[in-house]
């Protein structure tokens, strides 16, 4: 099971933003994350590629929603069995 580490930038700001502003979201967010590190390739999650060049992922926090939110991810370089949270929220168009 890898851990998942959310990187200090986007939660130094925009994370708290966005579950300010969207409470209703926070635990949709926190059970993604929690089977994110359960199981990246969990079927409910839709991981894919979202950057190839770099190494970016994208799973579904939420699905057949208008404004649907995902998570975009990566592995980390340094430390082999750790996911990153990039950012999350709301499906770009």
């Amino acid at each position: 099971m890898p851990k998942v580490r959310i990187d200090e930038a986007f939660a130094s700001k925009e994370m708290k933003k966005l579950l300010r502003r969207h409470p209703d979201k926070r635990e949709k967010v926190k059970s993604t994350l929690e089977q994110l590190g359960d199981d990246p390739r969990y079927r409910s999650l839709s991981s894919k590629k979202y950057d190839a060049s770099r190494g970016i992922w994208q799973s579904y926090i939420e699905n057949n929603t208008p404004g649907a939110w995902r998570v975009w991810w990566q592995w980390d370089s340094d430390e082999p069995d750790t996911i990153i949270v990039l950012s999350f929220g709301p499906h770009p168009k």
